[in-house]
């Protein structure tokens, strides 16, 4: 997969995590069932497994001898980041799904912002070796 290629992944997968937490959000404000959040909750875990992979290879594209302690800090940062938000969004009463979506609505387009202002994926060039 060529590297144009992994930036639509991207897009996609940011297009899909933020739509499938705004529709995990209006369900848990209008429904107290479990049932109607597992598509919404699928949806954002398949758009949350497309980034990793795919941002990386972008993230490490002109890196390549520094690459192995760059995705070790990669993965110790999400791992880190995780550990702060999981107490944050536990912290709220669960009376319904909406914190854990608006939580998840968060993360999402804060990860857009980053990938539109930072990685700007319709500007990434090509370079062959």
């Amino acid at each position: 997969m060529c590297i144009r290629d992994r930036a639509r992944v991207l897009i996609a997968s940011t297009t899909i995590q933020v739509l499938a937490a705004a529709t995990a959000l209006i369900i848990g404000q209008v429904s107290d069932s479990w049932v109607p959040l597992v598509p919404a909750l699928f949806c954002f875990t398949l758009g949350f497994g497309l980034c990793p992979p795919n941002a990386q290879v972008l993230a490490l594209e002109h890196h390549r001898a520094d690459s192995g302690v760059a995705a070790s800090i990669m993965g110790a940062s999400n791992m880190g980041l995780a550990s702060l938000a999981g107490p944050i969004i536990g912290s709220f009463p669960m009376t319904s799904a909406a914190p854990m979506a608006l939580g998840m609505l968060g993360a999402a387009v804060l990860g857009t912002l980053v990938l539109w202002t930072v990685v700007r994926p319709l500007g990434i060039r090509v370079e062959l070796d």
